[in-house]
C-alpha cells in the first residue's frame, strides 16, 4: 500500500468521520489477502487486524476497492490508499473520426435537401395561391381605374347606345397595363377587367387584349388571353363554356356587348396565330394554355357577337397578328436577378446558426423570418417571371 507524505492511511469514512487511520507507516494490503481472510473468518466483514493494519473495525472490500480508484470512487479528503495490482478498465479511445465525419457530411447534407425540398413546396404554393394574391391586388386597383373611365365618359356625355367602331378606324392605342374593358361570363363565374398587352407583367393583372386585335367596341375579332393555372386563373374553368354560352365584354365608356359562343373549345398550337386573324364576322376570341400546368397547346374559344346588331361605319379590313409573350416560351430577362436572390439566400443558409448565436439575446423570429420571408417573395416572384406564360 502506498502511503501518503504525511503518514496517514485513508480507510474508510462512516457516517461521514474516519476511522482506522494511525499514524504509524501503512502497510500494502493486498485485497486477495482480504478475501481470503473473509473465507477463514466466522464474520462477516474481515478487519484491518487480518490483514496487518492493526486495526480492529471491520472492513468492507468494496469499499476499499472503491477507495483504490476502481469503479464508482469516492474521493475523500486527505491521503489515499493506493491498491497494488487491480488494473481497473478503461473504455478505449474512439477510433471512428472518419465515420464521424461522414456522419455529420450527411447530416448537413439532409439538411440542406430538406431545406430545398421546402422551398420547392413553397414555390408550387406561391404558384397556384401567393399569385392570386397578386392578381387580386392588381384587380382592385384595375376595378378603381375603370370606374374613373367610365364616370368621366358619362360625365363628357360620349356614352351613346353601343354601336361597333369600324375595325379599320383610326383608335388609339392604349399603353401597355392599362384597364380597357371588363370580360363577364356568368357560366364559370368570370368577373375580371382587361388590361391591355400580353406580356407576363399584363397578364398578372388580368386578362389581357392581343395588340394588333380589334379593341373592345370595336368591329372584327377581339382576342384576349387570361391564365389557367396562376395570378387568380381567370380562364381556368374555359374548357367547361358550351355552345349558347353567353359572355359580356364592357368598355372603358361603359357600352356593353354581348357574345355567344359559337363552337366548343379547341385546342390549337401555340404557334398557330390564326385564330387571332380578323374576318367578316364579329367575334370575340379566347385563349389559354391547355392542358392545365402545361403551356404545351392553346385552348380556344370562339365567340360571335349578338347585341347590339349595330350597322360597321366602315367595311372590315382583315390583317394578320404576331403572337405575344403567350408563346409559352421562357422569360430569361430576369436570370440575373434570380441567380443573384439564389446565391444570397445560400449565403444566408450557411451562417444561418452563427447569425442566431448572436442574436440570442435578441427575439430570434422577429429578425430572421421577415429577411427569409423577403428574400422568398422576391425569388418566387423573379421566378415566375422565368417560366413560360400561363402555366
Amino acid at each position: 500500500m502506498s502511503v501518503a507524505p504525511n503518514g496517514r492511511a485513508v480507510a474508510e469514512r462512516e457516517g461521514g468521520a474516519l476511522w482506522g487511520a494511525r499514524s504509524a507507516p501503512a502497510t500494502v494490503v493486498d485485497p486477495w489477502t482480504l478475501h481470503a481472510a473473509t473465507a477463514t473468518s466466522n464474520a462477516d466483514r474481515p478487519s484491518f487486524a487480518s490483514a496487518g493494519v492493526g486495526a480492529t473495525a471491520p472492513l468492507d472490500v468494496e469499499r476499499l476497492f472503491a477507495l483504490g480508484g476502481g469503479p464508482g470512487a469516492t474521493a475523500l479528503a486527505g491521503p489515499t490508499v493506493v491498491l497494488p495490482g487491480i488494473d481497473v478498465p478503461r473504455r478505449p479511445a474512439a477510433t471512428g473520426a472518419p465515420v464521424s465525419r461522414l456522419r455529420s457530411a450527411l447530416f448537413v447534407a439532409s439538411g440542406w435537401a430538406r431545406n430545398i425540398g421546402l422551398i420547392v413546396l413553397l414555390f408550387a404554393a406561391w404558384q397556384i395561391w401567393g399569385t392570386g394574391i397578386e392578381h387580386d391586388y392588381a384587380q382592385q386597383h384595375l376595378r378603381d381605374q375603370f370606374g374613373a373611365e367610365v364616370r368621366r365618359a358619362t360625365h363628357a356625355g360620349t356614352t351613346t347606345v353601343p354601336a361597333l367602331l369600324a375595325s379599320n378606324a383610326r383608335v388609339q392605342t392604349p399603353p401597355s397595363g392599362r384597364v380597357i374593358g371588363r370580360i363577364q361570363i356568368p357560366a364559370i363565374g368570370v368577373d375580371q377587367y382587361v388590361v391591355q398587352g400580353t406580356t407576363e407583367a399584363d397578364l398578372a393583372m388580368g386578362p389581357g387584349h392581343y395588340a394588333g386585335t380589334s379593341l373592345p367596341g370595336q368591329a372584327g375579332n377581339i382576342a384576349i388571353a387570361g391564365h389557367r393555372t396562376t395570378y387568380g386563373a381567370p380562364f381556368n374553368d374555359l374548357d367547361e363554356l358550351k355552345v349558347s354560352d353567353a359572355i359580356v365584354l364592357t368598355t372603358d365608356a361603359g357600352q356593353q356587348f354581348t357574345y355567344v359562343v359559337s363552337a366548343p373549345p379547341t385546342a390549337v398550337s401555340p404557334q398557330d396565330v390564326a385564330v387571332l386573324d380578323s374576318g367578316e364576322q364579329n367575334e370575340l376570341t379566347l385563349t389559354t394554355c391547355t392542358p392545365r400546368f402545361s403551356a404545351s397547346q392553346r385552348l380556344v374559344v370562339v365567340a360571335l357577337l349578338s347585341m347590339p346588331q349595330s350597322v360597321v361605319a366602315a367595311p372590315v379590313t382583315p390583317h394578320r397578328v404576331r403572337a405575344g409573350a403567350e408563346d409559352g416560351a421562357w422569360s430569361l430577362g430576369n436570370l440575373p436577378w434570380a441567380i443573384v436572390l439564389v446565391l444570397g439566400l445560400v449565403v444566408l443558409g450557411a451562417y444561418h446558426g452563427r447569425i442566431r448565436r448572436r442574436l440570442r439575446r435578441i427575439p430570434r423570429l422577429a429578425v430572421l423570418t421577415p429577411v427569409w420571408a423577403a428574400g422568398l417573395f422576391l425569388l418566387f416572384a423573379v421566378l415566375t417571371t422565368l417560366l413560360p406564360s400561363n402555366l
